[in-house]
């Protein structure tokens, strides 16, 4: 049976809050870049006044990359503790890559109760060298899978294609980043959703990264925007562990709120994903009929035609039959639509070591809106 991926989620640690007590120390070091030291000069010139400008001063500096920015805020700061924590979280939201890639950040400030000068320093799993290598990673990766004529639909499939067969789960948990995913061909949730998501912003896609839980995990994933409606995206539960390299599972691709919560959950709020992905596709193929051919072989692969007439089975006969048709194409697996209950298949899978097959392995998930079961059984020859 396909077993549950687990991840150990490094949560953002945010530092203390202190009133220094003396001048706060020199801007960067010998190792920050010039290009780093002209924009945190040009970022401590401009006095803030407002909520908004500090905000827009500290999006800046973590899409710069930057490891300390300095400013002088101006106003009333008795509040100002709090003010500067929503400001920290709404210019996290503004940068999602940064976000997941800042491992803990520290403010301090000192003044007097009109004005005070602030010095926030940030600590990232990525190094500026290192995102740039992912940066550049990234423009090869959809050289190579996008082609001239991909409309988006085809795009989020080789995108999925290439992260779930390129990437590995780094079951030792020490891979977080698509920077150590990328360099090591391993990585937990996080390093797969943030390879996914800079993969989809390059391709022109709009996406977002998602966090909650899934088989009582901390967990990530990604929600994509298609033709103005969102879908649940999981790259990393899409990648069958200890299963054969070209083996992809569909089993989260592109789903709807209703059936990503049947195992996920999230506690943020994140735009409705409220279509299913198999309503889309009836739509496109008539809207579409360019891109037909590519819709039909996508259905097939989504296993969207188990709910054509006659795709039902029950007993070890129906099993054998599917089994035995897989065989002939030279597959190693075979999605079936089970109408029995799950002991009974269980015992009904057995027959199937009468075809000279072993090792089999299964996994079954409820096929939606049918009281069927989707069973996905691989084995080796």
């Amino acid at each position: 049976m396909r077993r549950l991926q687990s991840i150990v989620w490094k949560a953002i640690v945010v530092g203390s809050f202190a009133v220094a007590a003396s001048p706060a120390g020199a801007v960067g070091s010998p190792s920050v870049h010039q290009t780093e030291q002209t924009a945190q000069q040009a970022m401590e010139q401009a006095v803030l006044v407002s909520k908004s400008g500090v905000e827009q001063r500290l999006t800046t500096a973590i899409q710069a990359h930057l490891s300390t920015v300095k400013f002088k805020y101006e106003g009333s700061v008795k509040d100002f503790e709090s003010l500067l924590d929503e400001a920290l979280m709404t210019a996290l939201d503004n940068a999602p890559y940064m976000r997941y890639i800042m491992d803990r950040y520290h403010y301090s400030w000192r003044g007097n109760s009109a004005a005070v000068n602030v010095e926030v320093t940030f600590t990232y799993r990525e190094s500026p060298e290192q995102t740039a290598y992912v940066d550049d990673r990234v423009k090869d990766i959809i050289g190579q899978i996008i082609v001239p004529g991909m409309n988006s639909h085809e795009k989020v499939k080789a995108i999925h294609d290439w992260v779930v067969q390129d990437l590995k789960y780094d079951e030792k948990l020490k891979n977080y980043t698509a920077y150590s995913g990328l360099v090591t061909g391993e990585a937990v949730c996080q390093g797969y959703t943030l390879l996914t998501y800079k993969l989809l912003e390059k391709a022109g896609i709009r996406s977002l990264i998602a966090e909650g839980t899934a088989g009582d995990q901390a967990h990530a994933w990604n929600l994509v925007n298609l033709d103005g409606h969102w879908y649940h995206l999981d790259t990393t539960w899409d990648d069958p562990v200890q299963a054969a390299s070209d083996n992809i599972s569909y089993d989260y691709y592109l789903l709807s709120d209703a059936e990503m919560s049947k195992d996920h959950s999230w506690t943020k709020s994140y735009p409705a994903a409220d279509q299913t992905y198999r309503s889309a596709l009836d739509e496109l193929k008539l809207s579409d009929s360019a891109k037909s051919p590519f819709y039909e072989k996508l259905e097939q692969e989504l296993d969207y035609t188990l709910y054509n007439a006659g795709q039902a089975v029950s007993g070890s006969s129906g099993l054998m039959a599917k089994a035995r048709e897989a065989l002939k194409q030279g597959k190693s697996t075979a999605t079936v639509r089970y109408s029995g209950q799950q002991s009974e298949l269980i015992n009904d899978l057995g027959e199937l070591y009468g075809l000279n097959i072993r090792n089999i392995t299964f996994s079954t998930r409820p096929l939606e809106g049918t009281d069927d079961l989707k069973v996905r059984i691989e084995w080796e020859n």
